[in-house]
């Protein structure tokens, strides 16, 4: 037995050496896998077509009761035509009381073309409001427009995505620095809608 324990002593240098060329092998497999994954998803970027919503504005300037959904194509090839469905809701600012009952709708994106140089393909979707939008913040009242890509992923996967705007409107407000500012009138992502409101809400409103 003892010889034996010394002869495991002896070799034990070795099989450290086996150990460490075997996790050295591992490392340098989960690396060329890691690297191969990452070019995977390169490439895939660089073929794949991707319809993305780019808002909403009013068809014209001086409508208040038109409004203009658009959506282009980001990616690098022609899109497959996509699916969408949208719900127009007219709330109060805080969104707690709806005015009038939603409006649901769903069309189809033809196929977009990727963008050339700085210019996108534009579809656009128009819509006649029910209910034209307010011009003053202090009427509490707004549009949202919430709704849902179905794209593909150039896989063969059908891949859903969100989206959700409402309408700022125009507010004056006095800033401690700055003086009488004029701010609104334009659609905002909900997320950065919910802090203008908060914010507009901590100035003075002046009319």
């Amino acid at each position: 037995m003892r010889r034996q324990f010394g002869e495991i002593i002896r070799q034990y240098p070795e099989f450290q050496k086996s150990a460490d060329a075997a996790k050295e092998s591992a490392d340098a497999a989960k690396e060329a896998a890691d690297t191969a994954r990452n070019q995977f998803e390169l490439t895939k970027k660089q073929v794949v077509a991707v319809v993305t919503f780019t808002g909403v504005e009013r068809d014209d300037p001086r409508n208040s009761t038109e409004i203009d959904v658009r959506f282009t194509n980001t990616g690098h090839v022609i899109s497959e035509p996509s699916n969408v469905t949208l719900e127009v809701l007219y709330t109060n600012l805080d969104g707690t009381q709806s005015m009038t009952k939603s409006e649901r709708y769903s069309f189809v994106i033809p196929q977009l073309k990727p963008p050339s140089g700085q210019i996108p393909d534009v579809w656009s979707w128009k819509h006649k409001l029910k209910v034209p939008l307010v011009l003053n913040f202090r009427d509490d009242a707004t549009v949202r427009v919430t709704g849902t890509i179905v794209g593909s992923d150039g896989f063969g996967h059908k891949v859903p995505t969100p989206f959700c705007v409402s309408y700022i409107p125009y507010a004056h407000i006095e800033a401690e620095h700055e003086g009488v500012q004029m701010i609104g009138d334009y659609f905002a992502d909900c997320r950065e809608f919910r802090d203008s409101i908060t914010k507009i809400r901590n100035y003075a409103l002046v009319e």
